[in-house]
Parts: structure tokens; sequence; C-alpha cells
């Protein structure tokens, strides 16, 4: 009773906070007050409601999801949408951290006997969800209000689309369930592994499947060869420059070894920067993921320098809360939830919801006996690849920009995004189970 009247209250004083801040900022031409205001608002508004929702047994990153859809502009609009803008710096922060910890986690000893395995059931699982998706979608676009009246190759790329961005998924909250349930076994190792090697595969599955539908939908757009070496760069940039941010971390550890915690956040910051910075290749704009240069650096950290960087890891570690708070309340205020306002679309989004579960669980059926997955957890290692966040919500944005003249590709984009909302809130409680019905969740039942 104590916890939810402090939340309470705390929504309140954000209320007269926001207003004052609003005025104060106007008055005293003070732009960053506001967004200052509203990371303070996420971190601890999230943090509250994750304890709230652990006390009914569901994860705390539930919670930070639900709080930051709560103050966002299809709720109480604490936060607008020119104000989630402005926190996306500070997602990609957190994502640096998230994915340095991602990268501690994967032992080398283990990752080598298992990267076929690996890869094996990212690919399985790519193909068979943008087939299913992908083609469901298309046979019944004539249903669909904004594709019905579209020409087929528009409803083709539609379909194509959302079948790719199905596929993706989210190492940012498998690693918060994760790290809330202190799991570790076969089912969170592999899991967090498959979900990475996902993510490398879709950086080049993404780029090769947008500049064909824009060359497909777009009489002036040709295909050509430099959106290869455009990806490549991206690709193998961002692994190398994460590497080199590795070895110069492991490098201040050994040499320095003082202030970590201010090291840390530095060094984020840096990689956030990087990922900022805008390059052209042949032609073809790219920049560097955060996501993979923080994998990068983590992984080399732990197993070239395991000994001299664990300091750092246990500092990363103490860190992760209010990172985990502020990126997936900031994720909740960014879903666009306006679809869910129209019956037929939301008839679409659900079907769309219970095709990608199914084929999730069919990739996972089918793949694991090609690898020789222990029977006793192969039925529940599929709930880990439900949940959605960052990754999928970044090629919705790029959907939306690359074809930004075009009403259908705003259409489709809050489409997809409601289908990551649903997603992103009860993803996490199924894989939660799955760790707990493992025994890989420490103190969980």
């Amino acid at each position: 009773m104590r916890l939810l009247i402090c939340w309470l209250l705390l929504i309140l004083l954000c209320f007269v906070v926001d207003l004052v801040s609003d005025r104060v900022a106007a008055q005293a031409a003070l732009p960053y007050m506001g967004v200052a205001m509203n990371v303070g608002l996420l971190m601890l508004g999230a943090w509250l409601t994750g304890l709230l929702v652990k006390r009914i047994k569901l994860p705390k990153v539930s919670g930070y999801l639900v709080f930051g859809i709560l103050v966002g502009p299809f709720a109480l609009s604490l936060i607008d949408r020119d104000q989630r803008d402005e926190l996306r710096f500070a997602g990609d922060l957190a994502v640096s951290l998230i994915a340095l910890t991602a990268g501690g986690e994967m032992k080398w000893h283990w990752l080598k006997d298992q990267i076929g395995k690996l890869f094996t059931i990212a690919g399985v699982m790519i193909v068979i969800v943008w087939l299913v998706v992908g083609g469901a979608v298309f046979a019944g676009s004539t249903l669909i209000p904004f594709l019905a009246e579209q020409p087929t190759a528009v409803r083709a790329v539609a379909a194509v689309l959302i079948g790719v961005v199905a596929a993706a998924n989210s190492p940012a909250i498998v690693m918060a369930v994760i790290n809330e349930t202190q799991a570790d076994g076969p089912v969170a190792r592999t899991t967090l592994a498959v979900t990475i090697c996902k993510d490398m595969a879709m950086v080049v599955v993404f780029a090769a499947t947008l500049t064909f539908c824009k060359a497909f939908t777009d009489e002036d757009a040709t295909l050509s060869g430099g959106f290869l070496l455009a990806v490549a760069v991206q690709l193998v940039g961002s692994l190398a420059v994460g590497a080199v941010m590795g070895a110069a971390m492991a490098l201040y550890v050994r040499k320095v070894g003082a202030h970590l915690v201010i090291f840390i956040i530095g060094s984020c910051m840096l990689i956030a920067l990087v990922g900022e910075q805008a390059f052209s290749i042949a032609g073809k704009p790219i920049h560097f993921e955060p996501l993979l240069m923080g994998l990068a650096a983590g992984l080399i950290m732990e197993n070239l320098w395991s000994e001299v960087t664990d300091p750092l890891f246990h500092e990363i570690e103490s860190l992760s809360l209010p990172v985990f708070c502020l990126f997936f309340g900031a994720a909740g205020a960014g879903l666009e939830l306006g679809v869910f306002g129209e019956w037929r679309v939301l008839l679409v989004l659900l079907v769309i919801v219970l095709l990608r579960t199914g084929s999730v669980w069919a990739s996972c059926r089918i793949a694991g006996p090609m690898v020789k997955l222990d029977p006793a957890w192969r039925g529940r290692v599929w709930l880990g690849f439900i949940p959605q966040a960052g990754v999928a919500l970044a090629l919705v944005m790029l959907v939306k920009n690359a074809f930004d003249s075009a009403p259908w590709a705003d259409q489709t984009a809050a489409l997809l995004l409601g289908v990551i909302a649903i997603n992103m809130l009860l993803g996490p409680l199924g894989f939660r189970w799955a760790l707990a019905k493992s025994g890989e969740a420490k103190g969980e039942e």
C-alpha cells in the first residue's frame, strides 16, 4: 500500500513539475531542462512501477514499459512526441550499456562450439517468420483498410516489410529479464546468443530488403551493388570499432582502474556519439550501430582480459537498474497506440501477433532437431524470441522514412508499432516463465 501511495504521489508531482519546468524552460530559454526532467521522471517512475508489478509476480521490465506508455502522448501526455525524439540519444546511451553487458555474457569457450547451431536457429526463424507473416499479410491485403485500394506491387512491398520486421527480436528485453532473474543455463544463454546472431543477420537482410522494395515501387530508384558495400562496412565497421573500444577500456582498467562508474558512462556516451555520426560509402549513407559496437567491446573484454575487466563488469551490473528504467520507459513512451482505435486494424494486428507467435514456436520445433537441442528445454526456449523492442522500433522508423511520401507507409508503420507494443508487453512474461520452469531463474518458483 505504501508503494502504491508513493507511486500515485509521484504521478501527481510529475504533473506539477512538468507544468513548472515547461514554463521556466520557455521563459529562460533552457531547452534541455525539459529533457533532464523527462529523464528523471522515466527513471524514478519506471523504477517504482517495476516494484509494483513485481508484487503481482510480473517482470519489472513490463512495469517500466507500462509507466512509459502512461506518461506518453497517448495517456497523460507528460512526455509529448517532440520530447520523445529528444530522448533518442539517452536511448542510444542505454543501448550501449546493455550491449556491453550482453557481450560480457558471451563466453567464447561456449560460443565457439555453438556458433553454427546459433546461426542455424536464427536463420530458420528469420525465414519462417518472414514467410508466414509476410505471406499471410499479402494474402489478406485486400481486407486491410489502408492496403485494400493499393496496387499489387505496393501490397507486396508492405507484406514483405511487415514480415521482415516481425522477424526481429529484442536483446535488451532478453538481457533485462536475465538480469532480473539472475538466470544462467542453456535456455538463457541460447536465447541471448541466438537473439544477438539474429540482430547481426537482420542488418544485412533488412538493408537488402528495403533497397529491393524501394526499387520495386519507385521507377526512379535502381538496384545497385553499392548497398552491399555499405552494409558490409556498417556491419564490419561497427564490430571493429567496438573491438578497439573494448581494448581501450581494458587498457584503462589495467593501467588506471579508478573512477570506473564515470569511465563506463563516458565510454557509453562515446559509443552513442559514434553511432549518431553519418558517413557515406558508394553514395549510400551508413552509421555504426551502438548495439554492435557495445557487443563487440563487451565480448572482447570478457574473453581476452576477463581477469582485468571483472571490476568493470561488476560496476556495469550496478548501473543496469537505472539504465533499464530509462531505456524501457522511453520505449514505452515512444509507442504509437492510435492504431488500437480502429477495430479492423486492431483485428489485423492481433492476427499478425498470433501468426508471429505460432511461427516462432514452429521455427524452434523445426530447428531444434536440426541442431540437436536438448528436448528437455526445446519447448521453452521459443518464448525468449517473442519480445520486441529497440531493434524492431528502429526498423519501423527506417520503413517510414524510406517511403515518407506514401500514406500507406505511415499506416504500415503504425500497424507494426502496435504489434511491437503487444510483443513488448507480453513477451517478458513468457520468457520469465520459461526461465523459471527450466530451473535457471534463481529464487523464481
